[in-house]
C-alpha cells in the first residue's frame, strides 16, 4: 500500500476527500460539556429534528436522551430489551420526540414510545416491557411502552 495513502487514511484524510472545515477552525473547537451516564462505550449519536435533544446508544443496552443546551438537566434513560450492543439510534421524524428507534447486534430493531409529558416533567428512568412481532423477513421488531421508575 502507498505510504502517503496510509498516512492520509490514519490522519482522517483519505485520498480524494477534502476536510469539511479548515484546520484552523477545528483548532478553535473546545469541549462544551462531557455527558456521563453510560456503563459501556457509546456507539451511536443522533440529534432530534430541532437540535434540542441528543440520543446516545451504548454497549450497556441503554439509550440516553440528553437535553441541549441544558446539559445539566437529568437525562432520560431508556433501558431497552436488547440482548447485545446497540449500534443504531434515531428519533422517528414528525413524532415530537415521542418515538425512538434502536438497533443492536441481537438482530432486532425496537420502537420505544415515550408518553406525551416525558420532557415537560422531571425526567424519569424508563424501562420497558416487551411485546414482539415478526415481519415478513423473519426479523423481530419490539414495541416498548414506557414504565416509569425513578432515576437519580
Amino acid at each position: 500500500m502507498d505510504p502517503a495513502l496510509l498516512i492520509g487514511r490514519e490522519l482522517g484524510r483519505p485520498e480524494g476527500r477534502a476536510l469539511h472545515l479548515s484546520e484552523g477552525l477545528a483548532r478553535k473547537l473546545a469541549v462544551e460539556a462531557v455527558l456521563d451516564g453510560h456503563d459501556g462505550c457509546v456507539n451511536r449519536l443522533a440529534w432530534n429534528e430541532d437540535g434540542s435533544m441528543l440520543a446516545s446508544a451504548s454497549d450497556d443496552c441503554k439509550v440516553i436522551l440528553w437535553h441541549y443546551p441544558d446539559v445539566g438537566r437529568v437525562p432520560l434513560a431508556l433501558q431497552t430489551q436488547h440482548q447485545a450492543n446497540l449500534f443504531g439510534v434515531a428519533f422517528l421524524p414528525q413524532h415530537n420526540n415521542s418515538r425512538i428507534i434502536s438497533g443492536a447486534m441481537d438482530c432486532t430493531v425496537q420502537l420505544h414510545e415515550l408518553d406525551a409529558g416525558a420532557f415537560s416533567i422531571p425526567p424519569k428512568y424508563r424501562s420497558s416491557n416487551s411485546s414482539s412481532s415478526r415481519n415478513r423477513a423473519g426479523t423481530s421488531m419490539r414495541r416498548h411502552p414506557p414504565a416509569p421508575q425513578l432515576h437519580r
